[in-house]
């Protein structure tokens, strides 16, 4: 079963990444794919599955910074619809946090909060998605800013926000919101606190019930009701969900560079994004094991070649590929997710394979890296690997022999013909040689016949 849980991330010589989640004791867990690099101390959304919970999947994608103007200024990318893992676990309420709490769950934070209810609120702001955050700014649109300011002014703090709503929303990253959205999502955080408060406080702070019910409205929109706080929900436009499509299975060719690491060269029907995350196996997994990564390895895709008309494409992965010989398949994991978010009953689904026979008869794309282009080579048999190393071999120890008669002033003097051009064998040695270094030709990378030392002048 799918459930919702927190990476935290620690330094390894405090034990690395531990998940903690509701019912589930504090543990060694680790990322699938690491959405981001990692702050120590920073509370990421995971979904793990109870029978591994050793594995997390972030619960968002990774967010391309790509910056969204609008009149408050940058806010980056508009998320409109929820992913495909977050339609398949959706997150608990404030309510069920609450029970747990109730239960004895003490999750890392509570030293700062001390009330049941804020603790709870806190742990289900820590869980919400960027759609889910984008979604509640954008109903706080009606929200006026005189009013957000004046909730802002009787929080706590020079800030004037808690310290736990920065250490709630810190998994959000800036650039999908903006300043003024954060602003939003700590005054829902601030207006919670002030509910709560009772006695001669409330009448000093000066704030009407009816604010902060206004406030709070689209967080219980999107996020539920939270106890013992009376606020009536608003009516948000539909979610428009994206088509459902079957996710194909491409059957891919592994090929290895020297240079730039591992490749599969497959044919995808829709052009892959750098950024995307893809499931690669050898196996047969069942959609539910590709979702999460437990029957197969979740890669990143950093490079794309331009699409050509056939639509066979290379791509470079991070992390690198093991080095294994045949196909491998590859397909993307947020169309897997999707597919099992409109089918539910497909989790246990096994897998099909589709094999793609133009990829038996093309030849290799290269791959654009840094804007330079290289070539993916195919794996030499085992004849030639024994050439080219004895190859390599010798041209070490010519090019160690040459350079004594370069740093060697004695050397020098007593065999003058070895750096003179004019002799037939030395020409013959230095166009051999094209490399330059500072003191002079260099051999190349190749078997090179070393000019006798013995003629002398």
């Amino acid at each position: 079963m799918l459930r919702r849980g927190f990476l935290t991330h620690r330094h390894p010589a405090d034990g690395g990444e531990t998940l903690w989640a509701p019912g589930c004791p504090e543990h060694p867990a680790r990322f699938v794919v690491d959405p981001r690099p990692p702050r120590y101390g920073m509370h990421v959304p995971v979904v793990y599955d109870d029978t591994a919970p050793g594995i997390a999947t972030p619960l968002d994608p990774l967010i391309p910074v790509v910056p969204v103007i609008d009149w408050r200024g940058p806010v980056g990318v508009e998320v409109t619809a929820p992913s495909g893992l977050e339609r398949l676990c959706p997150a608990p309420t404030v309510a069920d946090y609450r029970a747990a709490v109730d239960d004895g769950f003490t999750p890392p934070l509570s030293r700062h909060v001390k009330d049941p209810v804020l603790l709870a609120l806190t742990l289900r702001m820590m869980q919400l998605s960027v759609f889910e955050a984008q979604r509640l700014c954008r109903l706080a649109d009606a929200v006026t800013p005189e009013l957000l300011d004046h909730v802002h002014r009787l929080g706590p703090g020079l800030e004037h926000s808690p310290e736990f709503a920065d250490e709630a929303l810190g998994n959000l990253p800036p650039a999908a919101l903006g300043s003024h959205r954060r602003r939003v999502l700590h005054a829902v955080c601030v207006a919670t606190m002030l509910a709560r408060t009772t006695g001669p406080l409330t009448m000093f702070r000066r704030i009407s019930a009816d604010d902060l019910r206004t406030v709070l409205a689209p967080f219980v929109t999107v996020c539920g009701p939270v106890p013992g706080i009376d606020v009536d929900a608003l009516r948000p436009p539909p979610v428009e969900l994206p088509e459902p499509v079957p996710p194909p299975v491409i059957r891919a060719r592994q090929l290895h560079d020297a240079v730039t690491g591992t490749l599969v060269w497959a044919a995808f029907p829709i052009p892959p994004e750098v950024g995307q995350v893809v499931a690669v196996f050898t196996g047969t997994p069942t959609f539910g094991e590709v979702a999460l990564g437990t029957a197969c390895t979740h890669h990143r895709i950093t490079v794309v070649n331009d699409v050509e008309p056939t639509g066979q494409t290379s791509i470079l992965v991070t992390p690198a590929l093991p080095s294994t010989e045949g196909d491998v398949q590859v397909m993307p994991v947020d169309w897997c997710r999707t597919y099992l978010a409109d089918n539910p009953s497909s989790v246990a689904r096994p897998v099909a394979a589709e094999r793609h026979p133009d990829i038996e008869s093309a030849s290799p794309r290269p791959v654009r890296q840094g804007g330079r282009r290289r070539l993916p080579w195919k794996r030499p048999d085992r004849a030639h690997v024994l050439l080219w190393d004895t190859a390599l071999t010798e041209h070490d120890r010519i090019r160690e022999q040459y350079l004594q008669y370069e740093m060697n002033p004695e050397l020098i003097l007593r065999y003058p013909a070895v750096t003179d051009v004019s002799v037939d064998q030395t020409a013959a040695f230095h166009d051999a040689a094209p490399g330059q270094t500072p003191c002079g030709p260099m051999p190349c990378r190749q078997t090179l016949v070393t000019p006798t030392h013995t003629t002398g002048r």
